[in-house]
């Protein structure tokens, strides 16, 4: 549990980040059903190929509010829900990291996998690993009054603010389009 809720900038700036007991049951949840068999297989393939160390470092688990924002983190990520964790191969095999992951998260129950940073050659600095995908109604528990279902409205706000930003992109587009286009 520790790898998981480990934070360098929360130690820094004397963030508590420390889980509830539900968020706990989603850290163990994505490492019992994901993480754990990930390394395991990530192990045995790095031994077959001889690369070194199979360790995997959880650069990024899970993250309070504050520390969520602290780190400029978006508030709808799966980071703050014990579902999401960026990671890195200590033997430096990122590339082939990448791959592996995709092939391993085939044919399996999964949100995200995302490759972070990525420089020209498209190896990327970690890799963003989401277990579980979450609609909106169950990131934001509503409890009248708190700072929760604030969050909530503004999120939906934004959200709404960009689709209709998209629409009257489109719609101004349209009316200046040359009629071949």
């Amino acid at each position: 549990m520790e790898e998981c809720i480990h934070s360098k900038v929360a130690r820094e700036r004397g963030i508590d980040n420390t889980p509830s007991p539900e968020i706990e049951a989603h850290i163990t949840e994505s490492v019992e059903s994901l993480l754990d068999p990930l390394r395991e297989a990530w192990e045995a393939c790095s031994r077959k190929q001889g690369w070194g160390t199979p360790a995997i470092r959880i650069s990024s688990g899970y993250r309070c509010r504050e520390l969520n924002r602290a780190v400029g983190g978006s508030v709808t990520s799966a980071h703050r829900y014990g579902y999401a964790f960026d990671l890195i191969p200590l033997n430096g095999r990122m590339r082939e990291f990448k791959a592996f992951c995709r092939e391993f998260l085939k044919g399996r129950a999964f949100d995200q996998l995302i490759s972070e940073k990525e420089n020209d050659q498209g190896l990327p600095q970690w890799t963003h690993f989401c277990a579980r995908f979450l609609p909106m109604s169950s990131l934001y528990p509503v409890r009248p009054g708190t700072n929760l279902e604030i969050e909530k409205i503004f999120s939906i706000y934004c959200l709404l603010c960009v689709c209709l930003d998209a629409q009257l992109r489109f719609f101004f587009f349209r009316q200046r389009a040359p009629a071949s286009f």
